[in-house]
C-alpha cells in the first residue's frame, strides 16, 4: 500500500496532501518530468508516466515503470552544483509533459533550477517540494514575482509550492 511506501521512506518522500494535490491537476495516464527521483516517483508512476532526471546512478533504474534519465551534477562556478546542462538540453528538449516536479538536486544545488528555468515547458504547472527550507521558498517567491506567474502555497507536514503558468484558469480560490 501507500502507506507502507511512505514508512519506508523515513519521511523523505513527496507528502501524502502533495501528492493527492498533483493527482488532481495531472490527467490520468499524463506524464511528469521529475528533477530527482525516489519513492514518491515509484507510487506517481502507478498512474503516471514518469520521466525522472536523476543525477545519482544508483538511483536510475530503482523502480520499474519509471524512464530514468542520468545527468550527472557539474559545479556551477560557486559552491553549488546543477545536472550537466548539456545532457540536460539534449536528453529534454524534445519531452512532453504535464507537470514539471522540482525535487532534486539536492539541498541548495535545488535553486540552480532558477537560472535554467528556459530549459522547460512553461505552459504546464511547476510543483516545487521541500519548500520547507527558507532558501528554497524565498527562491521560489523571488521568482514567481519576477516573471509575474501566481503561485500557491500549500502548507501541511511540510511546505510545497505550486507556481501556475500564465495560461492555465485555476479558480483564485485555490
Amino acid at each position: 500500500t501507500i502507506d507502507n511506501y511512505y514508512r519506508k521512506s523515513h519521511g523523505y518522500a513527496i507528502s501524502r496532501p502533495f501528492m493527492e494535490h498533483i493527482m488532481s491537476i495531472v490527467p490520468k495516464n499524463g506524464t511528469i518530468l521529475e528533477l530527482g527521483s525516489g519513492i514518491g516517483s515509484y507510487v506517481l508512476g502507478k498512474r503516471f508516466k514518469m520521466i525522472c532526471v536523476e543525477h545519482n546512478i544508483k538511483w536510475t533504474g530503482r523502480y520499474r515503470k519509471i524512464d530514468y534519465i542520468h545527468v550527472p551534477l557539474m559545479s556551477s562556478g560557486e559552491e553549488t552544483s546543477w545536472y550537466d546542462i548539456d545532457i540536460l538540453k539534449s536528453k529534454i528538449k524534445h519531452l512532453k509533459y504535464d507537470l514539471l516536479l522540482i525535487d532534486g538536486p539536492p539541498k541548495k544545488d535545488r535553486l540552480n533550477f532558477f537560472k535554467y528555468t528556459s530549459l522547460f515547458d512553461s505552459s504546464v504547472p511547476w510543483a516545487f517540494d521541500d519548500v520547507k527550507r527558507t532558501h528554497l521558498l524565498r527562491g521560489v517567491a523571488k521568482w514567481s514575482i519576477k516573471e509575474n506567474r501566481r503561485s500557491v502555497l500549500r502548507r501541511q507536514s511540510h511546505l510545497e509550492s505550486f507556481t501556475i503558468p500564465k495560461s492555465t484558469n485555476f479558480n483564485d480560490s485555490e
